[in-house]
C-alpha cells in the first residue's frame, strides 16, 4: 500500500496538500540616560543559544491526527502529506532521531516487518522529491544592518507620540493597565512642550526625503492633552517648507472627549480620528468603564459620534474610524445592537470599523481561559460548515466579529500557504513573517523623549532605540537587537513553525533579565496556537476537500502573474 500521499496526488488534498504557513503604548517618564547597547544577562545569552525545548531533533516535521486520518507537516517545505498509521508511527520516531529500518522494526512491533519495509521505501521515495528531509534552518535577517542609518537619517515616515499617559477610563483589558508583563503600566503624566517640540524637530530632520510623514497621537487618552497636540502639529507644519512633506495626523482616542475646539482642529487639519467601541453596549460597558464612577462609556461615545456627524457629515464619513476588541461575548453575538445604530452602520458601510483580538499574554496559563477559548469557539463554528470551495465561502458564513478573529487565526491557513509557495518556495533560510525596520514608521516617543521600537514595544531599556531630546538614533543598538532576535536566537532551528513565525519585538519585554524569557514564552504560546489552528483546519478540509483545489488555483495564478517582487510579499 502507499504510506505517503503527497500533495501532488489527487487525493483528499486535491492537488496541493500544501499548508504553507508563511502568511501568510505605555511610557517611561523617568529621566535617565540609555546606553547605546542591549543589556542581557549571562543567563539570557545562554538561553538564546540553548535551542527550543520540545521541538524536532532529526526530521523537521510535526504530526497531526484527526478522526479520519493522519497527517505530517513538513516544516522545510511548509507542506502537508496524508499518511497511514504505519508511516505516522515511524515518523514519530524519526522526528526525534535518525533510526535505520532494522531498529524501526524493533521499536514498532505493532506493525509487521513487511508494512514497515514498505513504509520505509515510500519514505525514501518521498525524500527523493526533497520532502521530509533533514536540513539545517537558519533565520534570515528581514532587514540588513546597513539599512538603519541609510533609511533613518533621511527617510523616516512617522512617529507614534505619547503626549500623555493619563486616561479617564479604566479598561479592564488595556495592555497598559498593569496586568501585562511586557507592557508598561500607565504613569498618568503628560509630555512637556520641550520634548514634543524636539520630537517634531527630530521627525522633520530625519524625513527630508519622505513625501509624507505621519503623526499618531496615542496614550493614555491623547485628547486629555489636546492643547499640546494642537501646538505640536502647528509647530511641525511651521517648520516644513511649502514644497515639503505632507503631514498626516491620526489620534487614537477612547471617544469620550470631544469639544467644539477639538472639532475645529480635527476638521481644519483633516485628522484621522479613531474611537474605541466594542460590539455591544453590554460588553463594551463591562470592559470600558469611566474612572471614579465606574459607569460604562458606551453612551458617551455614541453622543460624541452624533456631535461629530452633526458638525460635518463629510468629515464623519471620511475620517472617522472605529476599532473594537474581540471578546468571548462579542464572538458569540450576532453582530449586536451596536451595528444597528445608524451612525455605526454608516462607519461600517465605509469600511472603517475594524476589530482586534484582545492582546494575548503569551503565557499559556493566562491565555487558556480567554484566547484559546475563543479559538475553540470559532473552530467549532468552522466544523459545522459544508459545501466550502474557497476562503471567501468561509468568510461569508461568519459574522463581522467572527470574520475578524478568523482573519488573524484560522484564515492564515490559506494566506500563509499561498505566500510561502509563491515567494519562498522551499528556501532553507527565511525571515520572520512580521517585523519592521525599527524606527522607520512605528517609532514611539515617550514622555522623556525615549524612542521605543513601537507603541507595543515600549517597556524596558533594551527596546529604546533613540532619544529626541538628545537628537540621536542608537544605530548600534538597533543592529544589536536585529542580530539577537534573528541570528542569536537558535530556538527556530527545531521548531516546526520556523518558516511561518511572526515573532517581533512587540511580543517581548525590554526589561533587563526578561528579554530571552519573553521569546521562549512566545514560542510556547505560538506552537500551542497553531496546534489548535491546524487541528481544526485539517478537519475542515477533510469535510470540504475542494478547499485544496482553491489553494492550488490561487498559487498557480500568482506564480504565473508574479505581480509582486519577493520583498513585497504579503508577510506582515
Amino acid at each position: 500500500m502507499e504510506h505517503f500521499v503527497s500533495s501532488k496526488d489527487k487525493t483528499l488534498h486535491g492537488q496541493s496538500g500544501r499548508l504553507n504557513l508563511l502568511e501568510s503604548r505605555a511610557t517611561r517618564f523617568t529621566t535617565h540616560k540609555i546606553q547605546d547597547n542591549v543589556t542581557l544577562t549571562d543567563l539570557e545569552r545562554d538561553r538564546l543559544k540553548s535551542g527550543f525545548g520540545g521541538g524536532y531533533r532529526y526530521l523537521p516535521i510535526e504530526l497531526f491526527m484527526t478522526d479520519e486520518g493522519y497527517f505530517v507537516f513538513d516544516a522545510k517545505n511548509v507542506h502537508f502529506l496524508k499518511v497511514d498509521r504505519v508511516a505516522f508511527d515511524m515518523l514519530s520516531i524519526l522526528r526525534g532521531r535518525n533510526v535505520g529500518l532494522d531498529e524501526l522494526i524493533v521499536l514498532l512491533p505493532q506493525h509487521s516487518d513487511d508494512q514497515l519495509r514498505q513504509a520505509y521505501r515510500d519514505l525514501l521515495t518521498v525524500q527523493a522529491d526533497n520532502l521530509l528531509v533533514s536540513y539545517h534552518f537558519q533565520r534570515a535577517l528581514r532587514h540588513d544592518n546597513s539599512q538603519y542609518e541609510k533609511v533613518l537619517s533621511e527617510r523616516m515616515e512617522g512617529f507614534t507620540v505619547f503626549t500623555t499617559t493619563e486616561c479617564n477610563l479604566g479598561c479592564s483589558y488595556c495592555i497598559y493597565g498593569g496586568q501585562y508583563k511586557q507592557h508598561e503600566k500607565l504613569s498618568q503624566v503628560s509630555m512637556s512642550w520641550n520634548t514634543l517640540k524636539n520630537t517634531m524637530k527630530f521627525l522633520h530632520a530625519h524625513s527630508r526625503k519622505s513625501p509624507e510623514i505621519r503623526l499618531d497621537f496615542f496614550g493614555g487618552e491623547p485628547l486629555i492633552a489636546f492643547k499640546l497636540i494642537k501646538r505640536g502639529v502647528e509647530y511641525l507644519k511651521s517648520i516644513i517648507t511649502p514644497d515639503g512633506q505632507k503631514v498626516a495626523v491620526t489620534i487614537s482616542s477612547n471617544g469620550t472627549i470631544i469639544t467644539h475646539e477639538i472639532l475645529d482642529f480635527l476638521i481644519l487639519n483633516n485628522v484621522y480620528l479613531q474611537f474605541s467601541l466594542d460590539s455591544t453596549k453590554t460588553g463594551h460597558d463591562r470592559y470600558r468603564k469611566i474612572k471614579g464612577n465606574k459607569q460604562g462609556s458606551f453612551e458617551r461615545i455614541i453622543k460624541n459620534l452624533q456631535k461629530i456627524y452633526d458638525r460635518s457629515p463629510k468629515y464623519f464619513r471620511n475620517n472617522l474610524r472605529l476599532k473594537g476588541v474581540i471578546t468571548p461575548e462579542a464572538l458569540e453575538n450576532k453582530d449586536g445592537k451596536v451595528f444597528k445604530h445608524p451612525l455605526v452602520q454608516l462607519i461600517v458601510s465605509e469600511g472603517h470599523y475594524s476589530f482586534v483580538v484582545k492582546e494575548p499574554y503569551y503565557d499559556l496559563a493566562k491565555d487558556s481561559d480567554h484566547f484559546f477559548n475563543m479559538l475553540h469557539t470559532l473552530g467549532r463554528v468552522l466544523l459545522r460548515m459544508e459545501g466550502l470551495r474557497s476562503d471567501q465561502d468561509i468568510i461569508k458564513k461568519l459574522n463581522v466579529i467572527q470574520a475578524a478573529l478568523y482573519h488573524d487565526t484560522f484564515g492564515r491557513f490559506f494566506n500563509m500557504q499561498i505566500t510561502s509557495q509563491v515567494y519562498f518556495n522551499g528556501e532553507d533560510s527565511t525571515p520572520f513573517t512580521k517585523g519592521c525596520l525599527t524606527g522607520y514608521k512605528e517609532g514611539a516617543v515617550s514622555g522623556n523623549g525615549d524612542i521605543f521600537i513601537c507603541h507595543k514595544s515600549a517597556k524596558g531599556e533594551n527596546l529604546v532605540i533613540g532619544n529626541v531630546n538628545e537628537g540621536v538614533w542608537y544605530y548600534e543598538k538597533m543592529k544589536d537587537l536585529n542580530t539577537i532576535l534573528h541570528l542569536d536566537w537558535t530556538g527556530c532551528t527545531s521548531c516546526y513553525l520556523q518558516k511561518v513565525c511572526d515573532l517581533c519585538f512587540e511580543k517581548l519585554n525590554g526589561d533587563k533579565g526578561r528579554f530571552a524569557a519573553g521569546i521562549s514564552n512566545f514560542c510556547e504560546f505560538n506552537c500551542a496556537k497553531y496546534q489548535v489552528i491546524f487541528d481544526y483546519m485539517l478537519q475542515v478540509t477533510e469535510k470540504n476537500p475542494e478547499l485544496w483545489q482553491y489553494i492550488d488555483s490561487v498559487i498557480k495564478d500568482k506564480m504565473t502573474k508574479q505581480d509582486l517582487p519577493r520583498e513585497d510579499a504579503e508577510v506582515s
